[in-house]
């Protein structure tokens, strides 16, 4: 019964706070009353800035002492490497493995990790790319990105203006 009513009590305070931050903290206009830590909740909550960037940092650094913590690891005591013996298919326990296996992850490890975190980045680069590439279109003093679309009626008028091709003229004339 504690459950249910802890369940309702939750949905019922989720949809309180989100109506109220939908009201008081996402609205453009109300970005300059906010304050300094009202504007950078404004800023998360309006996804101004990606976190996946950061996260995405710390895991490549961790990552990256992993592997070169691990290869020293594997140096300093190679008798604690397992290596997988594919002639008698099985694990054992490494020797001079243990130290080729620790020379590796200290060698080829933070480069595997870099490539890895930088085909990432790309795709992460390519999204903050496109929103700049939006925000610079787009005006941003509405609530909507699109309410304002960018004025591409220089151009439609050129494409109206210019000459028919020879062959359309000659197919007009039959």
């Amino acid at each position: 019964m504690v459950l249910y009513i802890s369940l309702i009590f939750t949905i019922v305070v989720s949809i309180a706070v989100t109506v109220i931050a939908l009201i008081f903290l996402l609205p453009e206009k109300r970005r300059a009353k906010l304050g300094k830590f009202g504007g950078l909740l404004h800023d998360f909550l309006n996804v101004k800035y990606l976190l996946v960037e950061y996260i995405l940092k710390a895991v490549y650094v961790l990552a990256t002492v992993a592997c070169v913590a691990y290869g020293i690891f594997m140096n300093i005591l190679p008798e604690f490497a397992v290596v997988f013996d594919p002639f008698n298919f099985a694990v054992r326990w490494g020797g001079l493995e243990g130290i080729l296996i620790g020379l590796l992850f200290i060698v080829l490890g933070p480069l595997v990790v870099r490539v890895v975190y930088e085909i990432t980045m790309l795709f992460i680069l390519l999204v903050k790319n496109t929103m700049d590439i939006r925000n610079k279109l787009c005006d941003n003093s509405n609530d909507s990105p699109f309410a304002n679309k960018p004025d591409f009626s220089a151009i439609s008028n050129m494409v109206k203006k210019s000459p028919a091709a020879p062959a359309d003229k000659q197919e007009e004339q039959k």
